[in-house]
């Protein structure tokens, strides 16, 4: 069945994650069928991790995750488009308020945690440092991790960004930056990301917005 016959709300997480990371992606590291072939058999190996908490990763695999991370990323906007579909996620009225007093640590209401969370983003600008602080923070790092496994591939689904499947990989990166704090001392050098070659991590996009000073 043709993706244009299958209807949405049908859609696995699963399928939808195949979906993206079947899309073409322009990169000059990918010469070949047989590379693309490979980069995907890595995400789809990535995923079965990330669906199971990560059990299993080792250190040798946080150090191909890394180096995978800085290879396909490019410029500065993939973290940054994620984190925008987070604050949006958190903000909407449509958020689910049940969801978010169960994960909540405080144990406050959905209009409370709402509230709280803007005001969190106004003290807060979404910068180099956001990421940082967004995961250790005890109350909304919790959030932002949920929302990563459960919401944030279907977002990706949905939405307009290009070079999906690089936004793929960063939400993978992301999310096991929560089981493993080290990689978190990776992101922090994004800012850097303009410089061509660089030893260690860096989070991108492929998305023309506003770009990062």
């Amino acid at each position: 069945m043709s993706e244009q016959h299958i209807q949405e709300e049908e859609l696995t997480q699963p399928q939808i994650f195949n979906l993206i990371a079947c899309e073409k992606i322009n990169s000059p590291h990918l010469q070949s069928e047989c590379d693309e072939k490979e980069f995907y058999d890595y995400l789809v190996m990535l995923y079965t991790y990330f669906i199971d908490n990560w059990k299993g990763f080792s250190q040798q695999d946080d150090e191909d995750l890394i180096q995978s991370f800085n290879q396909f990323n490019n410029t500065t906007n993939n973290v940054k488009n994620i984190i925008k579909a987070f604050i949006k996620y958190m903000t909407s009225t449509n958020s689910d308020g049940l969801v978010l007093e169960c994960i909540d640590t405080l144990s406050k209401s959905s209009f409370d945690i709402i509230k709280q969370f803007k005001r969190f983003c106004d003290r807060h600008q979404v910068n180099n440092n956001y990421l940082q602080r967004i995961i250790k923070n005890e109350r909304y790092g919790k959030q932002f991790q949920y929302f990563l496994q459960i919401y944030a591939i279907e977002w990706l689904y949905k939405s307009r960004v290009k070079d999906k499947v690089i936004h793929l990989l960063v939400i993978l990166f992301l999310s096991r930056c929560f089981t493993n704090h080290d990689l978190l001392n990776n992101v922090a050098f994004y800012k850097k990301l303009h410089i061509a070659k660089i030893p260690k991590s860096q989070p991108a996009d492929s998305i023309k917005e506003e770009e990062r000073e």
